[in-house]
């Protein structure tokens, strides 16, 4: 029977199955049922008659038959789609979505595109290492190599937010390297104004404040560091990046909190600024979803130790940002009532007395110019602090993400 269907279906060969071989010797493409042709003797098929062509061994109709994908792609239909995990043209390969989650960086190192490049303020190092630039005196910078650096860092350069973009509004997503590159150069920016070292990213803390972003979001109850099971998409994770973080609502981009923070428009306490300000950071991380956002705010990995941070700075200060005089006297252990505050502010006072701002015009009285800055009553001055070292010493800070549970900072 085998060999019968076989005759059958190559029928509509005879006649022309006479074709030229690539060496000009004719041969037949026709299989006979006599076993034996004029001219060729036929293989045979098969050694036993148990084996038969049926029906069933024909191909069905796929439409993915003869579709050809590219790499980590696979047809669904008759269409190509990457695989879950890839991204890209499925026709012609797609490639990891996230090609960093296996890349481990060195400090001062983010991973862009798979591969480490050092953030902004660090430099290549020996052996694959970042090493943090030195911000120098900022007394003794130019006005124009304050601007230069202004106009440059202030810049984001990402064009989108997401590598990865949310399937749900309890998927957290991929943020996407050039945004999280923007926010540390922004960050960066404002501590090297004041005379501080460059921050990294910390990874580890990357999931916290991506849920702790896509749980503010997807509940837009507004801003809190006390997250719940009452909140949509809640997570562990979420509740403690909430509880470490500063937290921004109203911006699209991370680089663009981190204004926000520095400003600390309405906030009497100025402690999203001294968050970013704080001279032991050394990492961070950043969320965001829609227009919620979150900054990881209690590394301690810094080295940093000066005796005080001016906001603004000695030496010129970008005009706009010089409104608010804040002197942060930094002690882990309380020192005298009075001496680091006064010293701090004295110091400041000197320095600026001299200096001009971009508007070209000086200083003359920045204590009776700057709103918060000490006035002629120092007994006031000196009250406050007291009073401040008091409450604060007393202050349980375990569970207050806002407060000055690394570092005590205090402001005249």
């Amino acid at each position: 029977m085998r060999i019968l269907i076989l005759s059958v279906l190559l029928m509509g060969c005879q006649g022309t199955a006479d074709l030229e071989s690539t060496n000009g010797t004719p041969f037949d493409l026709s299989v006979a049922d006599s076993g034996t042709d004029a001219r060729t003797t036929p293989t045979p098929i098969a050694d036993a008659g148990t084996d038969t062509l049926s029906v069933a061994d024909v191909p069905p109709d796929d439409p993915c038959f003869a579709v050809p994908c590219g790499a980590n792609a696979s047809c669904t239909a008759g269409v190509c789609a990457c695989n879950t995990g890839f991204i890209g043209d499925a026709n012609a390969g797609c490639t990891a979505a996230d090609p960093c989650a296996s890349v481990t960086c060195a400090y001062g190192a983010t991973c862009r595109a798979g591969v480490c490049a050092c953030d902004a303020g660090f430099d290549p190092g020996p052996n694959d290492t970042c090493v943090a630039q030195s911000p120098g005196d900022t007394a003794a910078r130019t006005q124009a190599e304050v601007c230069n650096r202004w106009n440059t860092d202030r810049v984001s350069q990402s064009q989108q937010v997401f590598q990865v973009d949310p399937t749900s509004s309890c998927d957290l997503g991929t943020l996407h390297p050039d945004t999280i590159t923007d926010a540390l150069r922004r960050t960066t920016l404002f501590r090297w104004l004041v005379g501080l070292p460059a921050v990294t990213s910390n990874p580890g803390q990357q999931e916290n404040v991506q849920s702790c972003a896509t749980t503010l979001a997807a509940s837009n109850r507004g801003l809190s560091h006390a997250l719940d099971d009452t909140y949509t998409c809640f997570t562990p994770a979420a509740a403690t990046g909430a509880g470490s973080s500063n937290l921004a609502q109203g911006v699209a981009r991370p680089a663009d909190s981190v204004n926000l923070y520095v400003g600390d428009n309405g906030v009497r306490s100025l402690g999203h600024r001294r968050w970013v300000l704080n001279p032991r950071m050394g990492s961070t991380a950043f969320g965001q979803r829609d227009s919620y956002g979150c900054m990881y705010a209690f590394d301690a990995s810094g080295s940093a130790n000066p005796l005080y941070v001016a906001y603004p700075s000695p030496g010129f200060f970008p005009r706009g940002l010089d409104r608010i005089l804040v002197v942060q006297q930094l002690s882990v252990a309380p020192q005298r009532d009075h001496d680091s505050i006064d010293d701090a502010y004295g110091h400041w006072r000197r320095s600026t007395r001299q200096r001009r701002l971009f508007s070209g015009r000086r200083i003359r009285n920045p204590g009776d110019r700057l709103a918060g800055a000490k006035r002629d009553n120092r007994r006031r001055v000196r009250s406050h602090h007291r009073e401040s070292q008091r409450r604060y010493a007393k202050r349980d800070l375990s569970n207050d993400a806002g407060g000055l549970q690394l570092v005590p900072m205090e402001f005249i």
